[in-house]
């Protein structure tokens, strides 16, 4: 018994001042994106329209581009409400966030840009995202609805000029 006194003792300093050290995935500024649905991109076609003629979306819906090789450009051309546009390095770190109102024009994307998120504007501020975080990619693979996509789910009006 008194052994293990003793050694509690001698070691219960350590344990207490010891430095907490957090691994790279689970570091405090690493945040899951929660609360948002998203959508994917499947193909080219879906990559070049985006969210032209888009009516509305709702706001706890965005629209993940993947996978963007060489894409450094983004357009607004067409789109019918402000939406904010970030841009995601291949670990998850946010690279920009930006909103563009209608007709902006174009979106240039920082290097190294591999997803971009789009939403309606101050979704991802408003949950407390900035540039510098990093959005976990296990919860950004598991918000994606794979029974949605762009084409069906987000209303358009091609009518509107």
């Amino acid at each position: 018994m008194r052994r293990i006194i003793f050694l509690v003792v001698l070691l219960l300093p350590f344990f207490l001042f010891a430095p907490i050290v957090l691994p790279e995935s689970v570091s405090p500024k690493t945040k899951q994106l929660i609360g948002i649905t998203l959508i994917a991109t499947r193909n080219r076609n879906d990559l070049s329209l985006g969210l032209q003629y888009v009516t509305e979306m709702p706001r706890n819906v965005g629209v993940l581009f993947g996978d963007l090789g060489n894409v450094d450009t983004f357009h607004c051309r067409n789109c019918l409400f402000t939406i904010e546009m970030t841009a995601l390095a291949g670990d998850g770190k946010i690279l920009q966030i930006v909103d563009a109102p209608p007709e902006t024009g174009k979106v240039k994307m920082p290097e190294g840009t591999r997803y971009v998120i789009e939403t309606n504007a101050n979704v991802m501020r408003a949950r407390g995202f900035k540039v510098g975080d990093k959005i976990e990619l296990g919860s950004l693979k598991r918000s994606i609805d794979y029974s949605l996509n762009i084409e069906d789910d987000l209303p358009r009006n091609r009518d509107v000029k």
